[in-house]
Formats: C-alpha cells, structure tokens, sequence
C-alpha cells in the first residue's frame, strides 16, 4: 500500500445537531445527512466554490483553496437564481435565467455576491448548460439541448470576446463527461465537449473518428489527452484507450489489485470506477471504490498514462467512522493543480461550529483527515 488510511476512529467525537432555539435557525445545513454540493472548481489555482443547503431557506457559499487550513462561509439568499458553475482553468463562474431563451453567465463579485459576466446569451431552451476555460484564459459556455439522434445532444459553444458572448458553433455529440466541457488540451482557443472540438476560429467538428462499438450509451464519456490519445469510459465502467484518434480501441484490464489469477469480484458490485472533478494533464485520473471486502471499503487514487500505462498514486478511506454510530461517505474528489487531490466527505459542527470535513493526497502521501472551520 503507497499510502496509510490515516486515523479517523473517534474524529468526530464532538459531533453534534446544534441545539434548539434562534441560533439553532440560521447557519449551514450541517450533519450526516447534509449535502454537500459542487458549484465550480478552477483547476489552475484549487479555488472550489461549494454549495450547503441554510436552516433558513437557501443556500450558503463555501469559498475553500484546496490546501487550505480554513475556508469562508457565504450566504447566498434564495433570490439569487443562481445555478450550475464552470470547471477548468480560470475563476468559478455560474448562471441565472433571464428570460425565455435568455441565460445570464455570473461571475464572482469581490465582496461575495454574483454578478453579470458579460451581456446574456441568446440561446435554444437547453436542459444542461456548462462552462469551463480554454487554455488561453477564456470563459467558454457549452448549451446541450435535444437532438435527433438517439444517444446524442445538440451543443451550442459560446466564446466570451470583451462582453459579447460570441457564437462558437453548432454540433450534434455524445458520450459528454462530466463536466459537459473541458479546454482542449492540444488546442488553446477551444473546448472540447463529449465527441465534439469548439475553436475559437473554424467549424465545430468531431475529435474522434469513431467510439468502442457498441459501447456508447448514457453514461458513457469520451476525454482527450492530446490530439491522437483518448480514453473512453463505458457506461458499464470499462476503459477504452486509442492511440490514432478514435480509429481503433483497445480495452484496459489492469486493475490496482492484480493478483496473476482468475477473479470472483465484480465491477459494479464489488468495486466501481469514477473521475475526480476536474481536467485531465498529463494522465487520466481515476477513482477506484474498492468494496470486495466487507467493512474494508478503501478509495484508491490512481493514473493511466495516454501509452495505457497505470500507476497506483495512494490509497485512503473511502468512508468515516463516527460517534453518532454512522459512516460518513465521500461526497466528492477534487483534483486541482499540481498532483494534489481533495477528498470532500462533507459538512459536520464540531465544537458548536460548522466544518468541512476534508482528506487529502499529495505527492503519493494521504494526509491527516482535518476538519476545516467554515468562517
């Protein structure tokens, strides 16, 4: 094992439900049962922006560097209107609606609030809408909406140029990750989402000549490492690598506990595959939940290099033991600059305070679990 699962039995020995009464009604939606929400992450400096539900109605802000001893407390009021949030190398910015066919992108106003990030956006009625940066440094807004063909959606990409929000193109794609958007990594002015490329300059086209056949389907995502490497991820949860940009596959079978025979665990049951949030580099990251053992769940922090070679990076819990007799399961992986991963398992009150519950890994090493004060 690269990395210790450090000690977590009896963390949480303060843990309580805040007590009746008026100071009882405002505050975060702390506890075991409390979301814990991603609104945006920029992934060039850790800056997170997460969302708690508040005791009085709305939600509240949690501003946290990945790193970071303690993190700031917003509150967001109901009015707000605010929703989604942008993932990739630039600072968090969300949405509002303005309007039928009318989307506002936001950004962060110094003192806390939202703000009009330049003018809105005429746009088709969509059911997601995503944002990210492209190498460059420039906000990018990607609409999806229906399309005709069965496993695909309608993309619209939007390029911000001063204040206008200037039209990037139209294509039909599938296999979108999660996020729905990325930069491009070959390519500084564009964006890729699911099988399309965006550039700021030239027609929307697709990166890939073709996907793993008959593995396409929802939940399946298409991600590039460079212009020729992709990995395909399959709804089932198998990794799919092409090294001639998506005219031939081959379908990875290693596994980080590989033990030279034939094996009774299954995918899906015994253990399941995710993707922290965030850009792959250099390596695809990936997210093993091991449960083949019962009691022993463990998250392993692992890498595919676009030659399809694997590194295991650390191994840590995946769940929190508690004094209120509950575990307490990660909610989210970050995976911000450099090679630091955030494991978010979710908001507690600890000596009468909220706190974000974090655990993190960096340079192969699995660190203490820390409770962050929420400020």
């Amino acid at each position: 094992m690269r990395g210790t699962i450090p000690p977590v039995l009896g963390l949480f020995l303060l843990l309580a439900v805040p007590a009746a009464g008026a100071g009882a009604e405002r505050g975060p939606e702390c506890g075991l049962s409390a979301g814990l929400n991603l609104v945006g992450l920029d992934t060039r400096s850790g800056d997170a922006l997460l969302a708690l539900a508040a005791r009085e109605g709305g939600s509240y802000l949690v501003a946290w560097r990945q790193g970071a001893a303690r993190a700031r407390l917003l509150r967001e009021p109901e009015a707000a209107g605010r929703f989604g949030g942008s993932v990739g190398p630039g600072p968090v910015f969300a949405f509002s609606r303005c309007g039928t066919g009318c989307l506002q992108p936001l950004g962060r106003a110094e003192r806390g609030g939202w703000e009009p990030l330049g003018e809105p956006i005429l746009a088709p009625r969509a059911a997601t809408v995503h944002g990210t940066y492209d190498l460059t440094g420039q906000p990018w807004v990607v609409i999806h909406g229906s399309a005709e063909r069965p496993g695909f959606v309608t993309a619209w990409a939007f390029r911000l140029e001063g204040r206008d929000w200037r039209s990037a193109g139209r294509l039909e794609v599938t296999a979108v990750g999660v996020p729905g958007a990325l930069p491009a990594p070959w390519f500084a002015a564009a964006v890729v989402s699911g099988t399309g490329l965006f550039p700021a300059e030239g027609e929307a086209r697709s990166w890939v000549s073709g996907l793993p056949a008959g593995r396409a389907g929802s939940g399946a995502q298409v991600l590039p490492f460079d212009r020729k490497a992709a990995v395909f991820l399959s709804p089932e949860g198998s990794i799919y690598r092409s090294a001639d940009a998506g005219q031939s596959w081959q379908l990875t079978a290693w596994k980080p506990w590989a033990t030279g025979t034939a094996e009774p665990w299954r995918r899906g049951t015994d253990y399941t595959l995710d993707m922290p949030v965030g850009v792959p580099r250099a390596a695809l990251p990936v997210l093993w939940f091991d449960r083949r053992f019962e009691g022993r769940e463990t998250l392993l922090y692992t890498e595919m290099s676009p030659a399809g070679t694997w590194r295991q990076v650390a191994q840590g819990p995946a769940r929190l033991p508690t004094s209120a007799g509950e575990d307490l399961a990660v909610a989210m992986v970050l995976r911000g600059p450099g090679d630091r991963w955030s494991a978010l398992f979710g908001c507690v009150v600890s000596g009468g305070e909220p706190r974000l519950v974090a655990l993190e890994v960096a340079g192969g090493k699995v660190g203490e679990t820390r409770l962050i004060p929420l400020e």
